[in-house]
């Protein structure tokens, strides 16, 4: 089977090992034995393998922004669009990698071990995806391995946003956090783009409030106004009334969505014995 682009061999690299991939049509092979499959032209490095999802083309994903289009269709050479989605066109020199099989995906890959040569790409856009990643400092680390020196990256992700899993939500980062993971990156700027407005971010969780909310609550809590909502934080006797009661009464599996943050109690691991008894203090 021809892969969707073919070009890609150039630039491809076993994950594990760093070997070269030998084309065998329904699958890849390297030197030392790692096979990965084709499916539908699109080689699979994922522990999916020929499981992999194979999405329907009934919708178009929401397009990335132009200028980060721009910034690297500029640079002449190939770039990543990591979480490209359901593109609605392929773009010149790009290459999309996904977690599954969408109308233009060339890859289905780990963001933190990619399965591409060092320094043979000219930058990367992802858009809503670093809260999606399970490692995403390992997937810096591998942007700046495969990157050329001076190649863009352009990073879009969540921090205040409610939990919203595909194919899972695992860190939302603040300004100083997103600067963290790319500190060995020249940082020109970070912004927040018009999508990211405080005012949107308000509206998200107060439509998946009200979205969450039991049928009898949910004209109840709608009528409330902001000033009565900043009152449960900034007047704690409030909490006593019947509108902040009202919230009290929210699904307790629905917390998960909207939660400031969460408690964690757990044990070391392994089995104590008496040798590891701790000194009376």
């Amino acid at each position: 089977m021809t892969l969707r682009n073919p070009a890609l061999m150039a630039i491809l690299q076993c994950p594990s090992c760093a070997a070269a991939l030998q084309d065998l049509g329904d699958e890849l092979l390297c030197g030392s034995g790692h096979r990965f499959p084709v499916v539908q032209g699109v080689p699979v490095f994922t522990s999916a393998g020929r499981d992999v999802e194979v999405r329907p083309d009934d919708h178009i994903s929401n397009p990335p922004p132009a200028d980060g289009v721009a910034l690297q269709v500029g640079s002449g050479g190939p770039w990543l669009h990591i979480g490209a989605g359901q593109s609605e066109a392929r773009l010149d020199h790009c290459i999309e990698v996904e977690t599954a099989i969408f109308r233009h995906t060339d890859l289905v890959a780990n963001g933190a071990a990619l399965p591409i040569r060092t320094a043979s790409l000219y930058g990367c856009l992802a858009v809503n995806v670093f809260e999606h990643l399970r490692e995403p400092d390992k997937t810096v680390a591998e942007l700046a391995r495969t990157i050329v020196p001076g190649g863009w990256v352009d990073i879009s992700t969540a921090f205040l946003q409610p939990l919203h899993a595909d194919p899972g939500h695992y860190f939302n980062v603040t300004d100083l956090g997103l600067r963290e993971w790319f500190s060995d990156f020249d940082i020109a700027t970070v912004a927040v783009p018009y999508e990211y407005h405080p005012a949107l971010a308000l509206g998200w969780q107060v439509s998946d409030l009200l979205f969450w909310s039991p049928p009898h609550l949910r004209e109840r809590l709608g009528k409330l106004t902001l000033d009565e909502i900043a009152d449960f934080w900034r007047d704690p006797p409030s909490r006593e009334k019947a509108a902040f009661q009202a919230f009290m009464e929210f699904p307790e599996a629905r917390k998960r969505i909207l939660a400031a943050g969460f408690r964690l109690i757990a044990q070391s691991p392994g089995v104590r014995t008496a040798s590891d008894e701790l000194p009376e203090i």
